[in-house]
This record gives C-alpha cells, sequence and structure tokens, in this order.
C-alpha cells in the first residue's frame, strides 16, 4: 500500500479556523506553528498534519484524540501502535503526505533557475551526465527530488551524502523505486519506496480537510 495526498494551502484560510485546527493537533507542531513569523510556514506544518490525521482516521476508524504522533531517536515522526510510516514535504503553496506500510520518503520542489555547479559537487557522475544531455535544469531538479526522497527513506539527513549514491545505479534495483507523483513546469516531485507498485495520489482540498476536522472534532 502507498498512498499520497497532496494540497495547496489556502492562505486566505480565516484565523478563526487556524486557531481552532491549531488545538488538535500535536503539541509538538501547535508550537512550531505559533513560532513562525509568516502564516504560509504554519499552514504548510498544519495541513501536513490535518493529512496525517485524515487518512488515519479513514484507514483505521480512529478517531483523533486516538492519535498519537511520536518521533524516533533519529527524528523521524511515527504513529504510536499503528504500522503505518508516512513523511512529509512543501514547497511554495503545496504540501504533501505519502503513506506505506514500509519505509517511505517523498519530497517536492519548486523548479527554479538551477545551479549546475551544485551537481559536480554533490551528485554522482553518472546523474551529472545525465543532467548535461539534455534540460540541464529540469534534469537537475529531478534527481535532486529523487535524491531528497531516498535520504528521507532511510532518515538519514545529513549523515548520508547526496554523493555517496547515485539514483540510476542498477544494483540497487528490488531494493529501492522511485515513483514520479507531480511533474510541470513549475514543480516537481518524486517518492521513494521499497515498493514496486504505483503510488495512489489524491488532490485535498482546503475545503475536505476541514471538512475532517469538522466531522471528527465537532467545530
Amino acid at each position: 500500500m502507498i498512498r499520497i495526498y497532496l494540497s495547496k494551502i489556502n492562505t486566505a484560510l480565516n484565523q478563526e479556523i487556524v486557531d481552532d485546527v491549531l488545538q488538535i493537533i500535536s503539541k509538538e507542531n501547535r508550537e512550531k506553528c505559533l513560532r513562525f513569523k509568516f502564516k504560509e510556514d504554519s499552514l504548510r506544518t498544519l495541513y501536513g498534519e490535518l493529512m496525517v490525521r485524515d487518512f488515519l482516521c479513514k484507514q483505521f476508524s480512529l478517531k483523533n484524540k486516538e492519535i498519537e504522533i511520536l518521533r524516533s531517536d533519529e527524528g523521524k515522526p511515527y504513529i504510536k501502535g499503528f504500522p503505518l510510516h508516512f513523511n512529509i514535504s512543501h514547497a511554495g503553496d503545496f504540501v504533501v503526505c505519502a503513506f506505506s506500510d514500509q519505509e517511505i520518503g517523498i519530497d517536492i520542489e519548486q523548479i527554479k533557475s538551477a545551479d549546475i555547479h551544485i551537481a559536480h559537487r554533490f551528485f554522482a557522475m553518472d546523474e551529472v551526465e545525465y543532467i548535461q544531455s539534455d534540460d540541464a535544469n529540469s534534469r537537475f531538479y529531478e534527481v535532486w527530488t529523487m535524491k531528497e526522497s531516498r535520504i528521507k527513506l532511510e532518515g538519514l539527513g545529513l549523515y548520508k551524502p547526496l554523493s555517496s549514491f547515485s539514483v540510476f545505479d542498477s544494483t540497487e534495483q528490488g531494493f529501492v523505486y522511485y515513483h514520479e507523483v507531480l511533474k510541470n513546469k513549475e514543480t516537481i516531485c518524486y517518492v521513494c519506496t521499497t515498493k514496486k507498485s504505483t503510488p495512489t495520489a489524491k488532490l485535498m482540498s482546503t475545503h475536505q480537510l476541514m471538512k475532517y476536522v469538522k466531522n471528527e472534532l465537532s467545530f
């Protein structure tokens, strides 16, 4: 099972609604949201956790109060008592969350003007050759997003250098798979998983996420 939620934040969301929703998410993320200077940053964190809670309530027939989000020693979030792995990423006004019964990593990036010199410093040689062969800017973000999703799957962060592996390494086939979730001129998203099956993606509107809040918490 691989499921992906995607949503675009609504910066015009009423602050009273935001304040209500803050009361039902984890204490860690509530405090994080309150520390942000800009509303957009708070909404990205808020949407991410609402996606997790919405999925859990539907998948496992839970009530929100039964959901406890914890972190491992490596800092990866997990759900206490449930065999579910999830990973969240955001870029611009997009927030994405990937769910699986095995380790999973997801990354989304805005496609901007890339500094190709970064590829020479941090990418494997075959990745650099791929980038330089055609449409270097788009391919740079393609490789970057795949590599970030791999690092997030393993939960190693800065402990795993980008140059220490290649997303095109054929010897790893059967160990990890990269699936394109979203790609257009502005945004690209990849998920890395140990499953070959293509993930199912669902676009969640702000209305749908807020409907979950109302249904579960009687707001």
